[in-house]
């Protein structure tokens, strides 16, 4: 089956990334997302970019956590934005 993952049988990869299967998507609909869902997330996405770096509930409120995650997730910057006036300060 073109796009099929090696050695999984039945799942789908297209540009790189795995798809989700019609149920998968039913039940996300269905239910609210739990931190643990939003943490397994962000590690799929982290280990997909290849990155060492991993969201650990136990270290969400740790302030170097947020520059870990800068270094994979850079802030967006509006296309033809002039500097920040906060960038001088």
């Amino acid at each position: 089956m073109p796009g099929a993952a090696r050695g999984v049988p039945g799942e789908r990869v297209v540009e790189g990334r795995r798809v989700k299967t019609a149920a998968e998507r039913a039940e996300r609909v269905a239910n609210r997302l739990s931190m643990q869902q939003v943490a397994d997330t962000f590690n799929d996405d982290l280990a997909q970019r290849e990155s060492p770096i991993r969201l650990d509930l136990a270290r969400v409120d740790d302030v170097s956590l947020k520059a870990e995650f800068a270094s994979v997730y850079p802030e967006a910057a509006p296309v033809g934005a002039l500097p920040s006036v906060l960038a001088y300060a």
